[in-house]
């Protein structure tokens, strides 16, 4: 079963919000998701 991990950041745009959803999906360990912004 994957876990997911929601990153949201109201104080910025979308792009630097992928940013940081890229970094901390390089830092959980297996089996946990990390989804940032939705795409349109």
């Amino acid at each position: 079963m994957t876990r997911r991990l929601a990153l949201l950041n109201p104080n910025t745009n979308a792009a630097t919000t992928a940013m940081m959803a890229a970094i901390a999906a390089s830092h959980v360990p297996p089996g946990i998701a990390v989804e940032g912004p939705a795409r349109s």
